[in-house]
């Protein structure tokens, strides 16, 4: 869970605008919005705090709509598709048009091999289907004109694509919109509703406080419109998250060996205390012709059987209460359910391993003891 939160985008620190076209008491009003000189401004201020590296983005989202029939489907989506009949398509799309800085923009047109200012379809969509994630190349790019239609006021806008970027090609900060909408676009300007600037720098605490000197009185403002803006130390946040996952870790981890030492203890004692107990039925196997390795095969059978009937019981059992643990966290955070192969792999190992050394141990005990004096002393018991 802490990696699905912190691992999305590789940032220390993020500044983020975004404005919201609610009020308090839940009235619509006009929304404000940040145009690409106001950002590309604070980021250039930005980029002169030493060592910094900024990657902003921002954009619409699925603020347009354009038809589906008006785009042709890859054969992986459309396989996609039919591996999830519950999953239907409306008539129309949603749109996200996103914009970058201008050096990381001119660095993206680089890639698709189209001129700077171009239009470029980011080919990657990101969907969660049968519980786990699926990731592929939505439609198939020809250069097309897409019809966009505005949500709000219905009106229609042309947008060329010039070009195509598949995953493998973008950061992670932009394919994060991919879970958001299957049609994104990347337009070199737009006036746009929210903007994120992902920061790296070693000193994150010093950057925050250069940063927040200019942030705020560089950001748009209208009395009455309502926005947010933050500046936020997710290097910081992620080490407090990760100090206190380790701090739970270690007492998860100390129960488990506690309830683990006492688990082995129980086992080891019964199968030490359940060979002694069989001693004269052993002496009386090798009072026929049973030699010791021929006893010894016969216990290392049981073993197995007996780690084997545990097993038919336990992992099972251990699977279903890690699919529930898994259920209980789905509250917080989604993310796909693994079967713990490795865990359950070890576990069968050391179920085998245990059961045949503590077998192995008690027969090595029996090897010194007489025969007869087994028999009569476990006779004598019997009498008494």
């Amino acid at each position: 869970m802490t990696n699905l939160v912190f691992n999305l985008v590789n940032a220390d620190v993020v500044a983020a605008f975004y404005s919201s076209n609610f009020d308090e008491d839940g009235e619509i009003y006009e929304e404000l919005t940040i145009s690409m000189e106001e950002t590309e401004n604070i980021t250039v201020r930005m980029r002169e705090f030493e060592d910094a590296r900024i990657f902003g983005t921002g954009g619409n989202v699925n603020r347009y709509f354009v038809y589906q029939d008006t785009l042709q489907f890859s054969s992986a989506f459309n396989e996609h598709l039919s591996r999830n009949e519950w999953l239907e398509l409306a008539d129309s799309l949603p749109v996200t048009l996103i914009v970058v800085d201008n050096k990381n923009h001119e660095e993206l047109t680089r890639r698709a091999g189209v001129p700077v200012n171009s239009n470029i379809l980011i080919n990657h969509s990101r969907t969660q289907a049968s519980g786990n994630w699926a990731e592929f190349a939505p439609f198939v790019f020809d250069n097309q004109i897409l019809q966009l239609q505005n949500r709000d006021d219905d009106a229609v806008t042309y947008l060329p694509l010039h070009g195509e970027l598949r995953g493998s090609d973008v950061p992670n900060e932009i394919i994060q919109f991919s879970a958001m909408s299957y049609v994104i676009v990347l337009v070199p300007e737009v006036n746009a509703h929210f903007y994120v600037w992902s920061i790296q720098t070693e000193d994150s605490y010093n950057f925050i406080k250069y940063a927040r000197s200019f942030f705020h009185d560089m950001l748009p403002y209208d009395d009455g419109v309502g926005f947010v803006a933050s500046i936020f130390d997710q290097a910081s946040e992620e080490r407090a998250v990760r100090s206190l996952f380790h701090t739970i870790m270690i007492a998860m981890y100390s129960f488990i060996g506690m309830l683990t030492l006492i688990a082995l203890t129980n086992i080891i004692s019964t199968i030490s205390t359940n060979v002694r107990s069989r001693s004269r039925e052993f002496a009386i196997l090798q009072s026929v012709g049973m030699t010791h390795k021929g006893l010894r095969s016969m216990l290392n059978l049981e073993s197995i059987l007996c780690s084997v009937k545990s097993l038919i019981y336990g992992v099972p059992l251990g699977v279903g209460v890690s699919y529930m643990m898994y259920l209980f966290m789905m509250e917080s955070v989604w993310f796909p359910y693994e079967l713990p192969w490795l865990a359950i792999i070890q576990c069968i190992g050391g179920v085998f391993a245990i059961a045949w050394l503590t077998m192995r141990f008690a027969v090595s005990r029996l090897r010194d003891k007489n025969i007869v004096d087994s028999i009569r002393s476990e006779a004598g018991k019997l009498m008494l």
